[in-house]
């Protein structure tokens, strides 16, 4: 029990940011989300066989929360998703931030599935290609071309 404590504590940054990027921001959602990721990942330890990256497992169990949530909001559309951020000392280069964070957030949301995940999951987990590959159920290489056609989409809207 120690050592999947120590490898939740390991991973906890990551997959609260990863579930940061997924719920635009949503401090509170993502908390929440990341808190029932690890409740999730103790009540499921048996599952777990060590044949990923732990983290990659981690991540699955958060997306697969995100996508559930996401239905649940369908269902009852009038709970906002997003939150307001605290503004910092310095205004304008907080505003400026704040805009190319939101450019970067847009251009990343039109990208179709499943270039958006891809992208987010390597960008704001910083995953490895082969576990994004192990995450969406496919090789290292479809990761790899898929985050590099991502990429190029992005370039395209000068957002790299």
């Amino acid at each position: 029990m120690r050592e999947l404590e120590r490898l939740l504590e390991e991973h906890a940054a990551m997959v609260y940011g990863y579930l940061l990027r997924l719920t635009e921001g949503d401090r509170h959602l993502a908390d929440d989300l990341a808190q029932e990721t690890f409740l999730r990942a103790l009540t499921l330890r048996a599952r777990y066989r060590g044949e990923g990256p732990f983290g990659a497992w981690l991540c699955g169990i958060a997306r697969n929360l995100w996508r559930q949530e996401l239905q649940r909001r369908r269902r009852h559309p009038t709970e906002p998703l997003g939150e307001t951020l605290a503004a910092p000392d310095d205004p304008a280069a907080a505003a400026e931030a704040a805009e190319q964070r939101v450019r970067i957030y847009r251009a990343l949301h039109r990208l179709p599935e499943p270039y958006r995940e891809v992208a987010l999951l390597r960008l704001t987990g910083g995953l490895a290609f082969r576990e994004i590959g192990e995450i969406m159920g496919k090789s290292e290489n479809w990761a790899r071309v898929t985050f590099f056609r991502a990429r190029e989409r992005l370039q395209k809207e000068d957002l790299q």
